[in-house]
């Protein structure tokens, strides 16, 4: 099956490693936002409401975000810090497991991916775009992901909000036949992004498109 060519303009992605793609296509801004709806990013996505405060109280939040002063002792900072940490790298680890789920050809392991990554209705919507897609055999497997920003805007024991810049290298993939459809294509993605701490990792429970 003939897949739908997308060229857009992006940058390189993947934690730790360089973009060393070359002739990637560029395309209209009208096909990158044929990519970003495939992915389900858009300016409409359902989100689960930021909650104030680890324990529900409207001071219970921190600004951990570059540029913010907080009346903090030193040993709070370094906890604060930590936070901050914690919570960048699950991000990076739940994106990674998002792309993951594109490209496998279990739809068991592809729930179980998804839901590694996301909580609530945005779990289930990324879930079904997966699936529509890969009913037409079709996959996509990223090979690099570069995270230029990752800014925490916001954050308490339970909720936080940042602000995330990345780029990606994909190209589609037959599931079938397990073999190369089209062109590689590189995407830039900028989101505000919603989390919420579960047992002991963070999931993403909200992202908004962000268009400068």
């Amino acid at each position: 099956m003939h897949r739908k060519h997308w060229l857009i303009t992006m940058g390189a992605l993947c934690a730790g490693f360089l973009i060393g793609v070359s002739s990637l296509a560029v395309a209209s801004s009208s096909m990158r936002a044929d990519v970003l709806a495939k992915l389900g990013w858009n300016e409409h996505i359902s989100q689960i409401p930021l909650h104030q405060g680890a324990s529900g109280h409207s001071d219970g939040s921190v600004e951990v975000s570059a540029g913010v002063t907080a009346e903090v002792e030193p040993n709070e900072e370094l906890l604060l810090a930590h936070l901050e940490q914690e919570i960048i790298a699950d991000y990076k680890r739940d994106v990674g497991m998002f792309f993951e789920a594109w490209k496998s050809a279990v739809v068991t392991d592809r729930r179980k991916k998804v839901t590694q990554a996301y909580i609530g209705p945005l779990l289930e919507k990324h879930f079904r775009q997966i699936e529509e897609y890969v009913s037409a055999g079709l996959g996509m497997e990223v090979s690099q992901i570069d995270f230029t920003k990752i800014n925490v805007e916001k954050a308490d024991a339970v909720t936080a909000t940042l602000l995330a810049e990345y780029s990606y290298v994909g190209q589609d993939v037959s599931l079938g036949e397990d073999v190369w459809v089209g062109e590689k294509y590189e995407q830039f993605v900028k989101l505000r992004v919603n989390m919420i701490h579960v047992e002991d990792r963070w999931l993403i429970s909200g992202e908004t498109l962000v268009v400068d």
